[in-house]
């Protein structure tokens, strides 16, 4: 998955017409994406992820969701 994907993403998360690049804050005072949104754009990566073979969730944290 590239950054350009990642962007396209959140572009389609957030439905508005903003210009996002890889230097964009996500998070913070000045971020473009609520909290909502944020959590949105995480389980599409998780999903991209897992169809790619890796998981973004680190071992130590699979132990507790088991």
């Amino acid at each position: 998955m590239t950054s350009e994907n990642i962007i396209e993403i959140i572009k389609e998360v957030l439905e508005e017409n903003i210009e996002i690049n890889d230097k964009t804050p996500l998070v913070g005072g000045s971020a473009q994406v609520d909290s909502m949104a944020l959590v949105q754009i995480c389980l599409i990566l998780e999903d991209k992820s897992l169809e790619e073979g890796f998981s973004l969730i680190g071992r130590r944290r699979k132990r507790y969701l088991h």
